[in-house]
Parts: structure tokens; sequence; C-alpha cells
């Protein structure tokens, strides 16, 4: 018995310490210490959006000499895997992380997480690939925890438009591969300013902004509908996925993929005269803006710092035309062929 008892005191004992140690911890100035930074995107591709930016960010923290270690997870699911990603947001937060940042794989159902992020745990997040929360939401109570980094996917779907009009005639067919239901898919899409161009849509489907699932679709949509002209891959994996599909089927030069995104391998296909234009947005100019967030927050100053950062949209259709106008940091950190050939 009193063993137990001793042994229970020292239990305690050991509770007090540790809330001790944690407690003067926490008294550390941020700038003095290691910033440990969460990395929450649908997926990981080291040359797809998210680690784009990660790596923009990374460059700028490094070069202001910045401490911080920066843990990346995806949920397997991907974009469809909405339950994998607050998981993972849940386990961050019990980790302790400083900041979150996120590419969220539905804006409008991980609204929750946003808020236990935000409110309950007080801890900075940003949101990548969006410019604002949804109309109607119910938002965070500590919007200034938030912040955007981000394009606008209606100016990406107005790009788009934009150019088939200027490129090819009325009547052009175009089938339209999107990914899923949410406001990335309605604003790229531009069904409206197609139809308002004078273009006709024979097939809209949904692929889960999935390679695989988008190479499938584009299959089925080549059998079913042979006049096709222009296949739309709403982001970029689905785009070289559908480029893929048509390049399996024979119909390059006949079938032109549009993608929207600019990756590195979307950029590498149409410097190799495979995808016929991709709609891009400048990922080292988001990841800037990102470091830009994690040195306000670590020095104090986030007030005077806008929450919402927008990149400007390029169309891209030729070597010639990525040459002239790309970022001169993805040549020099990718090797991207076709272009560093």
């Amino acid at each position: 018995m009193k063993f137990g008892k001793f042994f229970f005191f020292v239990i305690i004992l050991l509770l007090v310490v540790v809330g001790s140690v944690f407690s003067v911890g926490e008294k550390v100035p941020l700038a003095e210490r290691t910033i440990l930074m969460a990395g929450v995107p649908t997926y990981l591709d080291r040359f797809d959006s998210f680690l784009l930016y990660s790596k923009g960010m990374e460059e700028k923290l490094n070069a202001r000499g910045v401490k911080f270690n920066y843990v990346l997870r995806a949920p397997g699911g991907g974009f469809s895997d909405h339950t994998g990603q607050r998981a993972i947001y849940e386990d961050m937060l019990a980790l302790g992380v400083d900041m979150i940042l996120t590419l969220p794989t539905s804006i409008e159902i991980q609204m929750s997480a946003y808020r236990m992020i935000a409110d309950e745990y007080n801890v900075p997040l940003i949101i990548t690939d969006f410019l604002s929360f949804p109309e109607g939401a119910e938002l965070p109570k500590n919007m200034n925890n938030v912040w955007f980094a981000s394009y606008s996917h209606k100016d990406m779907g107005i790009a788009v438009a934009d150019y088939i009009k200027a490129n090819y005639p009325k009547g052009t067919k175009i089938v339209i591969i999107k990914g899923i239901p949410g406001i990335i898919s309605e604003d790229r899409a531009s069904n409206e300013l197609h139809i308002a161009n004078g273009m006709e849509i024979l097939y809209e489907h949904w692929a889960d902004f999935d390679r695989e699932k988008a190479y499938v679709a584009a299959q089925n949509s080549l059998g079913a509908y042979p006049d096709v002209e222009i296949i739309l891959g709403c982001n970029s994996t689905m785009a070289i996925g559908i480029v893929k599909a048509v390049e399996d089927a024979g119909m390059l030069g006949k079938v032109d993929v549009i993608g929207y995104g600019g990756i590195i391998e979307e950029l590498s296909s149409i410097a190799q005269g495979k995808l016929k234009a991709t709609a891009a947005r400048n990922h080292f100019d988001v990841g800037e803006y990102m470091a830009e967030v994690v040195l306000a927050y670590r020095d104090g100053y986030t007030d005077n710092l806008e929450h919402v950062f927008q990149t400007p949209i390029a169309v891209y259709d030729s070597k010639q035309s990525i040459l002239d106008n790309i970022d001169p940091r993805y040549l020099e950190l990718f090797k991207i062929p076709g272009l560093n050939d």
C-alpha cells in the first residue's frame, strides 16, 4: 500500500516537472528556437504545386537564417480523402506544431478543421490555392490566424476560355474532365464562358483530380465522342493523365489537351509538343509569401502583413512562350525535359 502511494506520488511529481519544463519552453521567444511547421497537402509529389510552394518558402527561410523543421504529411486517398486530411491536422496539433500550411482536399468540407486550428488551438494557418473561405461558411472567430496564398481559380478558367476563343473557331467540341464537386472545379471549368464563346461542350466527367482516373475518363471520352477536339483537364495531374490517354490512342495533334496549374510535368509536356497549353501560376512567388507569413509570425508583426496574396495567371502553349515568361528558378532548380535540354 505504501509502495502504491509512493509510486503515485512519483508519477504526480514527474507530471509537475514535465509540465513546468513545457511551461518554461513556451516562454522561449519563437525567434530564439526552431519553428515547427506542418505541411498538409492533398498528396506528395516533389514536382507538384504544394511542394513547389514549399521549395520557394524554404529557399527564402534558409536565406534569412530561420531555424525551422518542416514536417510534411498527406492523406492516402488524395483529394477525396477528407477524413484522412482532418486526422493529419489533429495529429499535427497534438505534436504541438507552431504553424500549419495546407492545400485543402475541399475547403468547404474542412471548415470545421480550420475553426479548430485557428480558434481552439490558436495555431496560425496558411491555406494555399484559395483566396477566401466559401461564401456563407461559418468562419473561424480568429481570422487573424488565417492567411491565403494563392491565385484565382476563376481567373484560371477565364484565361483558358479566352485562349480557346482566340485560337479555335466557334463550334469547337470540348470534353471537360473535372476533379471533385466544389469551387475549384466549377470556377476552372467555366462552362458558361465556353458556351457564350460559341463552343460546344460534348461531355463532362468527374475524376477526383486523379491522374489514373482522368486517363480512364479520357479513354472513354475518345471512344464515345470521336469528334472531340479539346479535352480540358481541370488540374495538372489530370491533364498529364489525359495527354497519356490521347497519346496512347494515337490522337495527339488531332485532340488538344489543355491543363490548369503549370507544374513541372505540364511545362515539359508542352515543350515536347504533347500538352497543348496550360494556365499557370508562379509557385515560387506563393512560396515566398508563405515565408513572409512565417517571418512575420516569428517576429510578431503579423498585423502589418496582408492576409491574402494573389499571383497572376499566364497561359503557356509552346516551349518559347515558357522560356520567354517563366520564373528562371524553375529552370535553375529542376531539370525539365524539353526545356533544359
